[in-house]
């Protein structure tokens, strides 16, 4: 029996059913019944229908299959398939009154989804027409290639000691390919760019602002500050270095601007530490320290001071927890834009040089155990912060450290970074402003050569022999350095290479550049301002590049290069250049910021309790205060202010 026929049947049986009730009704009335008589069900009522409405019943459904045989014939012909879907779909049929509230209930919420559209356009309108226009930062194009391929894990010099000593092969981007099955993990617990201290044993957390600590602000929000030059300036010194007005314009945006707050508990703290540092007692230090665990700037006074006493694990256990320190107060927003977009940081403002000064030292203290990944990322950090005045002379090392990493990305990094021009060397003085190119300091010359050397597998190449002699031809006395600093000895000779022949040449030219100088500058000011800071970055150079330019075909490569200038007319080719002002910005730097080594304190004067150091590294907010004790003896507490804290208190800004 085919569904139709079923459904037909029990519409009939419905009807008689309710006609049966019906005609019982009317009889109730007309006799009533006995009391001891059991009433009848609905069902009962049913079953006691007459003979003659089943004979019909059953003669109808005898008529309805004789009908739809030949349908029935059809549908056993289908496949299973098609009868399944047929039977499903005549198995629940459709109520027309629930088509029509369902029909009403969509065009209910189609209006007043329409309403609420209409609102929000209203509202958007109404906000647009009272917020200035450019309300989202647009991503800054310019010193893109400062930022660009860094792999922030860099940053952290657990992570640099981990992947070291592994086969990573360097990704597109420049990022380190280490298959590490737990890196994912790794990953999701470090919360810290600079990675997470040593020493926290507690859960404890830096205080915030609000509680006594350090926080962070734009200037959108600091209006009392001011931009700093050349950022403010619409000269046309950057505009000649690839700079555009609308570049002008997303540098000069305050909310790209950020800057430590100081809450007035924690410039309190940093009072008593000033004491301290001018008494020059150490343990005095180290007791602070334990009693405030949270001040930067006695964090990274203590830390090299533990360096200069031959305790490097310690002292990087508090540079660590200094930038820790800061990484907690700075804004998500910062964070997220300091190499994904373009974010600033004036180091001239007093709650930001103790943060400069704690990178720069990260960078050193990295490059001195070897990391030169880290070096090269907490560099290329500190000159994203303020790419045009270099506050800290990063500049003046970190072509060192890319060279160091012997990663092909590193050197088209250096080889990217001085064709663009995006990076030019400023200085302003009260009577002029000095602009120069990244080439202008001496060691960015010679290293731009040596990266386009590496980059062609180490053999010589027309760019790279044009970049080396151009830039012997500028800076001759650097090969004198480099020279002196590998112990190479200029009187001997050899079937290939023969010194004596070609370094008269180095000297006639760096007379001739002398005099070129003196001639172009009339202000004597200018000129030895000018030649202190050429001297003081070419000896930089050669102390820390010495080792990159020793090997045997370098030297062969400098040594042909040399004696090709010498046998050509070089004045046509490289003619005379005297050195640009532009590098009075280094004239008052530190040599012994940017060595290789700690001049370590002597055993017998070295007064440094180690026990109260062991107390420094945990932090233990509930610790009790120590109690000096008398030195025993009468003897007085030795004055290191002079060897120390006059080095160390002070950052390396200009």
């Amino acid at each position: 029996m085919s569904a139709r026929a079923i459904r037909k049947l029990r519409e009939d049986r419905a009807a008689l059913a309710q006609a049966e009730e019906e005609d019982d009704d009317e009889s109730e009335e007309e006799e009533p019944v006995a009391r001891g008589a059991p009433k009848k069900s609905a069902f009962a009522m049913m079953n006691d229908s007459s003979s003659s409405s089943e004979e019909e019943d059953e003669e109808a459904a005898e008529k309805s299959d004789e009908e739809d045989g030949n349908d029935d014939q059809e549908e056993s012909d289908k496949g299973s398939n098609g009868k399944n879907q047929e039977n499903a779909a005549e198995k629940e049929p459709k109520d027309d009154d629930a088509e029509e509230d369902e029909g009403k209930v969509e065009e209910n919420l189609d209006a007043l989804l329409e309403e609420f559209k209409e609102h929000d356009e209203k509202k958007q309108s109404a906000t647009e027409s009272e917020k200035p226009s450019g309300d989202v930062l647009e991503p800054m194009v310019h010193f893109q290639t400062v930022r660009a391929n860094v792999d922030m894990r860099d940053l952290d010099v657990d992570h640099v000691m981990r992947t070291s000593l592994l086969i990573a092969e360097p990704t597109r981007d420049g990022s380190s390919n280490n298959n590490d099955n737990n890196k994912g993990k790794r990953r999701n617990r470090q919360t810290f760019l600079f990675g997470n201290p040593r020493d926290l044993h507690v859960n404890v957390k830096p205080p915030h602002y609000v509680g006594g600590g350090i926080g962070m602000s734009t200037y959108d929000r600091e209006t009392h500050r001011d931009l700093p030059w050349p950022y403010n300036s619409t000269t046309s010194g950057i505009l000649d270095h690839g700079a555009t007005m609308d570049t002008l314009e997303a540098m000069q945006d305050r909310r790209r601007w950020f800057t430590f707050l100081n809450s007035d508990s924690y410039d309190k703290d940093c009072q008593d530490f000033e004491r301290i540092q001018a008494s020059g007692d150490m343990n005095a230090l180290v007791m602070f320290v334990a009693h405030h665990p949270f001040v930067t700037e006695a964090l990274v006074t203590l830390g090299m001071m533990l360096y200069h006493a031959n305790q490097a694990q310690e002292g990087l256990t508090f540079l660590r927890r200094s930038l820790w320190v800061y990484e907690s107060a700075t804004l998500s927003s910062f964070s997220s834009r300091i190499f994904q977009d373009q974010c600033f940081m004036d180091c001239n403002q007093p709650e930001n040089k103790t943060y400069f000064n704690a990178l720069f030292r990260l960078a050193r203290v990295n490059n001195m155990a070897g990391l030169s990944r880290a070096s090269f990322a907490v560099g290329r950090y500190i000159l994203a912060l303020d790419p045009l005045r270099d506050p800290t002379c990063i500049l003046l090392a970190l072509d060192c450290y890319a060279l160091s990493t012997n990663a092909d990305h590193s050197y088209q990094w250096i080889v990217d970074l001085c064709d663009s021009q995006e990076v030019p060397i400023c200085y302003k003085d009260d009577s002029a402003e000095y602009w120069g190119n990244l080439t202008c300091l001496p060691n960015w010359a010679y290293s731009y050569a040596l990266a386009l050397y590496r980059l062609n597998d180490s053999r010589p190449s027309e760019r790279s022999n044009e970049a080396l002699q151009t830039a012997i031809s500028k800076y001759p006395s650097i090969v004198d350095l480099l020279l002196s600093e590998n112990d190479v000895d200029i009187a001997s000779r050899s079937c290939r290479i023969d010194w004596q022949a070609v370094m008269d040449y180095t000297g006639t030219r760096a007379n001739e550049i002398h005099g070129s100088t003196n001639n172009d500058h009339d202000d004597p000011v200018v000129r030895m301002a000018t030649d202190k800071a050429y001297d003081l970055a070419s000896r930089i150079f050669a102390k820390l590049n010495a080792k990159l330019w020793a090997g045997d075909d370098i030297m062969l490569w400098l040594h042909n290069n040399l004696k090709e200038l010498k046998a050509s007319s070089s004045a046509d080719k490289f003619p005379l250049t005297p050195l640009s002002p532009s590098l009075m910005r280094y004239s008052r730097v530190d040599p012994d910021d940017f060595s290789i080594k700690f001049q370590l304190l002597p055993a017998e004067a070295n007064p440094l309790d180690m026990g109260l150091v062991n107390h420094a590294l945990v932090i233990d907010p509930n610790r009790r205060r120590f109690l000096r004790n008398q030195q025993r003896g009468g003897g007085a507490q030795p004055d290191l202010n002079d060897f120390l804290f006059g080095d160390l208190g002070n950052a390396a800004v200009l």
